[in-house]
């Protein structure tokens, strides 16, 4: 199942977008303190068994896009994004400001049928 977001307001902003959010997890990179936490172990020969000379540890350097959660993680990334420009927007215009948080209720609205 794959999710779309299409933002059709073109006469009310510079740049418009279409995003396969689905595929958004792919980009979404873990801080370097949550690597540590996100791990996985695989053994060098599993002739050899499990012992700690034979495992070897790998580190996530993104999001595994294959989990539950994975639709749930570039949504609210994309809405804090969102939210952000729009607290940012309010000193250059308050039209932009509306327009960005419009935009965020439509994507919210859109997963969430």
């Amino acid at each position: 199942m794959t999710y779309a977001v299409f933002c059709c307001d073109f006469e009310c902003v510079k740049y418009n977008f279409i995003a396969d959010i689905k595929k958004a997890t792919l980009q979404i990179e873990l801080h370097g303190k949550a690597r540590d936490v996100k791990r996985f172990l695989w053994l060098k020969d599993l002739s050899s068994g499990l012992q700690p000379k034979n495992i070897i540890v790998y580190r996530f350097k993104r999001v595994a896009f294959t989990v539950i959660s994975g639709l749930f993680l570039p949504i609210v990334t994309v809405s804090c994004h969102l939210e952000k420009e729009a607290f940012e927007a309010l000193n250059d215009g308050k039209q932009k400001a509306e327009w960005l948080l419009k935009l965020k209720r439509q994507i919210m609205s859109t997963v969430l049928l």
